[in-house]
């Protein structure tokens, strides 16, 4: 009997992380999944793929079951190049999204709103009076708003009235449209003494009011932020954290008013780890660690799951081109790492944001290994534990220490967009998918 016990325990022990289904799925060119959305019925998957003629980029966009069976596939560009920085599904699984649209001479700022089977609702670029707009995160603001942020570029002239495009600016730029896609109102971080400044990522708060992470230069020094802003884009706070080597990238809710900031440490010989910063609703430090190893390790995006969270992100071999996707389990309280996975053997493997489906973990992604060629993945991940695939990656303890710091926002009061532009404009094509199994 006692012999049974202890082959029970041996094998209860190594009880391997259940894969439900992973699977490449694109158009046989150059696909990459950017973004996974959950719905109640399948997920949608967001990227971009190649152009026929391979000269331009255009959006890739398609809606599976919860197996992972593709149900409708379209792209959408035009004569440029579109691509997408985030997006977000609404109650009536309206797919919300942030993109960039590239003209000729310049980038462009555009909000899209699709409906449920991926038809085009609204469609509207920015630019700031001429400046370029890039848009980075979009987060939901009641009653059909938004608000978006990324940076704007202001043209700097020199004496004799030509302009130099080396002097090119870039502000910390943040939009709220209504539900049409129409301005409400955008500011930019404009002091003198910065050089250039950027917002990465928004989350709306559970006081209804936003958090914005970013960067910001100035001649001897590289700032990471954290703003706290209101509906009316008034700016309830703002933190600075001094670190040449460090860069905040996400900022994902995790649940009773705490957040995670992820980013990435540089480290000695071109190597980088993954950072995670613990925050509550006021911008006080809870816990932050780093995790690495001898290679590049670099964060994706984190979900959370009761005590846990699970962070997806890459690791690099300096010494080889093979990109690989590592799974962190940590635990919130503290940040202690409990295991990390790691999938593919190719080439380039590389995940979306990493989302939770009824305490499953789905993720999007690429890889460039399969038969078609460079494909987005679709994967999903039951029975959360450690495999045979693990990663031993060492934990550390960061000293960070926020300041509290007050930096001057402008508003900016020119039109919202300089030029022509219709919906038709954005050429829709229905899509026949490859949809094929395979092993990471």
């Amino acid at each position: 009997m006692k012999l049974i016990i202890a082959s029970l325990i041996i094998v209860s022990s190594i009880i391997s992380t259940t894969i439900t289904f992973q699977k490449a799925i694109g158009t046989g060119g150059v696909d990459n999944g950017k973004i996974v959305l959950n719905t109640p019925d399948g997920y949608v998957v967001i990227g971009e793929k190649s152009s026929e003629d391979h000269q331009r980029k255009e959006l890739l966009i398609y809606k599976t079951n919860k197996e992972g069976s593709v149900i409708w596939s379209k792209s959408y560009g035009g004569s440029e190049t579109y691509v997408v920085n985030d997006a977000y599904i609404d109650n009536q699984q309206h797919i919300h999204l942030s993109s960039e649209r590239y003209l000729s001479n310049r980038e462009s700022l555009i909000y899209m709103e699709l409906d449920e089977t991926g038809n085009l609702i609204t469609s509207v670029p920015y630019d700031e009076g001429g400046n370029e707009v890039e848009p980075w995160a979009i987060a939901p603001s009641g009653n059909g708003t938004n608000i978006i942020v990324g940076f704007t570029k202001t043209a700097d002239f020199v004496p004799g009235a030509f302009y130099n495009t080396s002097m090119e600016t870039k502000h910390l730029y943040i939009l709220k449209i209504d539900e049409n896609g129409n301005k409400i109102w955008s500011k930019k971080l404009n002091e003198q003494t910065i050089l250039a400044s950027n917002a990465y990522d928004i989350v709306k708060t559970n006081d209804n009011n936003f958090l914005i992470i970013g960067s910001m230069i100035t001649e001897t020094h590289l700032f990471n932020i954290i703003i706290k802003i209101d509906h009316n884009g008034t700016i309830l706070w703002h933190k600075k954290h001094e670190n040449q080597q460090l860069t905040f990238r996400y900022i994902e809710d995790i649940g009773n008013n705490n957040y995670l900031i992820t980013g990435t440490k540089n480290t000695q010989s071109s190597k980088s780890d993954i950072v995670a910063i613990k925050i509550n609703e006021e911008g006080n430090m809870l816990w932050s660690k780093s995790y690495g190893a001898i290679d590049k390790e670099v964060p994706k995006g984190v979900a959370s799951i009761n005590d846990k969270l699970y962070l997806a992100g890459t690791s690099k071999s300096l010494n080889s081109k093979a990109e690989q996707i590592i799974i962190l389990e940590i635990n919130k309280a503290n940040g202690n790492l409990n295991w990390v996975n790691k999938y593919g053997n190719g080439v380039l493997n590389e995940p979306s944001k990493i989302i939770n489906d009824n305490q499953s973990l789905v993720f999007s992604g690429f890889a460039l290994q399969t038969a078609n060629g460079a494909e987005t993945i679709l994967m999903k991940i039951d029975n959360l534990n450690k495999t045979q695939n693990e990663v031993n990656l060492s934990t550390t303890n960061e000293n960070i220490n926020f300041i509290n710091a007050t930096v001057p926002f402008t508003n900016i009061n020119e039109n919202a967009y300089s030029g022509s532009y219709n919906i038709n404009q954005t050429v829709i094509t229905n899509l026949n998918l490859n949809s094929i199994d395979i092993n990471l």
